[in-house]
């Protein structure tokens, strides 16, 4: 650096590392769901999962240089770059085979390719996509979910930090409480007066739950607490994180008892601020051989792919157990039954990715 500084990678941080995993499995869980009331108290806690995601994504964007991150316009491009590359290599595959999926299934159900492509990509379909990140361009009723917006959505964020470059670390905190705020807003809209954006009711679940609201303001609250957010607002501290996850957790029920099917609550907030700062009160390193150190590898190694591939495990295993659908016993069991499932299958793409990398490296 042209002023004698280092910017260095900050060491890895085990308790958001765990927390990814955490998230996964909470999501798995919302996902394939539990039975009666039980199930809706899982999905309304895991509602904090994917902002966890984007807030873990936004924390480890930039290098930090003299204990802070490092905004120069140079290094912040490079960043974006970066993880653009990453994020196309990862869902250039994902989305083929998801969409090779939903093909090959139409087309055993008697359906056209031509049929299939109309409905898919229409104009108002490719609308919903472009905008929100959903639709059927994303998901159709052959996987049920559209789980993969986040990806979409980070492509936009990181984008976005290319082109906003040099003035990223001036404005990032401004923007991301007007955006956390609108997003708020738009939730009190939606019980008090729920408008219509784009002709489509504000309570419609992607229209909050997009890239500008949800993806932009919590990668930005990622990045600001690499600014020392936390110790700054007094919050880093072991006591202060397992408050805050509690009072989040009991929040988000309370407002779910009051209205449901929204995708975020403000506890919702409150938890992710809650990991945050035990992230920051975080002390030592992992013990090797313990269930610390199993959780962090789960969290860094295994949690992406958890998240990519759970959606599809699950069409494929509804598919294979429909009979089972009246069994109360197997839909007990079935969110286990899944997570298992991803779990493996999320470890045999790490360890196939191992042993062909030092493969690859040799050629």
């Amino acid at each position: 650096m042209s002023d004698g500084t280092i910017a260095v990678r900050e060491p890895e941080n085990r308790t958001l590392q765990a927390a990814r995993i955490f998230a996964a499995v909470f999501v798995v869980f919302s996902h394939c769901g539990f039975p009666g009331e039980f199930g809706d108290i899982v999905r309304v806690i895991a509602r904090f999962a994917v902002p966890l995601f984007f807030c873990i994504s936004g924390r480890y964007f930039l290098p930090v240089r003299d204990g802070k991150a490092d905004f120069t316009p140079s290094v912040v491009r490079r960043q974006a770059l970066r993880r653009l590359k990453s994020l196309v290599s990862i869902l250039i595959p994902v989305y083929l085979i998801y969409t090779l999926y939903s093909l090959f299934t139409r087309m055993s159900l008697g359906e056209t390719i031509s049929a299939w492509a109309a409905d898919r990509f229409s104009g108002g379909e490719l609308f919903t996509f472009f905008v929100f990140h959903s639709g059927k361009v994303v998901y159709d009723y052959t996987y049920t979910y559209d789980h993969l917006w986040y990806l979409f959505a980070e492509l936009y964020v990181y984008m976005l930090l290319f082109v906003l470059a040099p003035i990223v670390g001036k404005t990032f905190r401004l923007f991301t409480v007007i955006l956390m705020l609108g997003l708020y807003v738009g939730i009190l809209l939606q019980i008090v007066y729920p408008i219509r954006l784009f002709d489509i009711s504000i309570r419609t679940w992607y229209v909050l739950r997009n890239w500008l609201l949800m993806a932009l303001p919590f990668t930005g609250l990622g990045i600001w607490s690499r600014t020392g957010l936390l110790r700054k607002l007094r919050l880093a501290s072991r006591r202060a994180g397992i408050g805050l996850i509690i009072a989040g957790t009991a929040l988000s029920l309370a407002e779910w008892s009051r209205i449901e099917g929204r995708e975020i609550y403000l506890g919702s907030l409150l938890v992710v601020f809650g990991i945050l700062a035990l992230a920051e009160a975080e002390e030592g390193s992992a013990v090797p051989g313990t269930v610390e150190q199993a959780l962090v590898f789960a969290g860094r190694e295994l949690s992406g792919n958890v998240y990519f591939w759970h959606v599809l495990l699950f069409a494929v295993l509804i598919r294979f157990t429909f009979p089972l659908e009246v069994n109360v016993f197997w839909l007990w069991i079935r969110p286990f039954v899944l997570l298992s499932l991803s779990l493996c299958l999320a470890w045999i793409l790490w360890y196939t990715k191992k042993r062909l990398k030092p493969a690859v490296q040799r050629v």
